[in-house]
């Protein structure tokens, strides 16, 4: 399929969980939008799988995640905020998809929580 945005609405999947438009992989970015249609979401694939950046968004448009993905396989650092702009999460993935650090703040900035190694 050639590069497009679908809308997240238009995705099947198949047997190996790979998304699909009318039978064919998908390359390209899909879109989420809201009940109002405004865009919550964008995700990029490669044939089928996750791939490049996925981006979510807060109603009104401010960014509330933004992560990497390679053939399937979270990869680098995803973050999260909070409405507030905050730091929430921040998930740091090996180039193989394994997490390897995690850290959650509360919305006051304080640092709740922080796992490395054995996730």
């Amino acid at each position: 399929m050639s590069e497009t945005r679908i809308n997240i609405d238009d995705l099947d999947w198949d047997d190996s969980q790979r998304a699909i438009v009318d039978e064919r992989l998908v390359t390209g970015e899909v879109a989420e939008y809201d009940a109002n249609g405004e865009l919550i979401a964008v995700i990029g694939y490669r044939d089928g799988l996750k791939h490049g950046s996925e981006l979510h968004y807060f109603p009104g448009g401010k960014l509330q995640y933004r992560g990497e993905w390679a053939n399937g396989r979270a990869v680098g650092v995803h973050h999260a905020w909070y409405l507030s702009g905050q730091m929430a999460e921040e998930h740091h993935y090996s180039d193989e998809g394994w997490p390897v650090e995690v850290l959650k703040w509360s919305e006051d900035g304080t640092l709740i929580r922080h796992l490395a190694d054995n996730l």
